[in-house]
């Protein structure tokens, strides 16, 4: 089974709610997560 860790998400990014943010994945201080994008960390390494 692939372990997908949990994404770390700063208080000051905005990230939209129909985006998808999947697996071990950091996301920064004011960046912005446009509405229906996808952020993945799911593939083994």
């Amino acid at each position: 089974m692939l372990e997908l860790g949990t994404p770390k998400i700063s208080r000051s990014a905005f990230t939209d709610r129909s985006a998808t943010i999947l697996g071990d994945v950091t996301i920064g201080d004011g960046v912005y997560v446009a509405p229906n994008s996808s952020i993945r960390a799911d593939e083994a390494g």
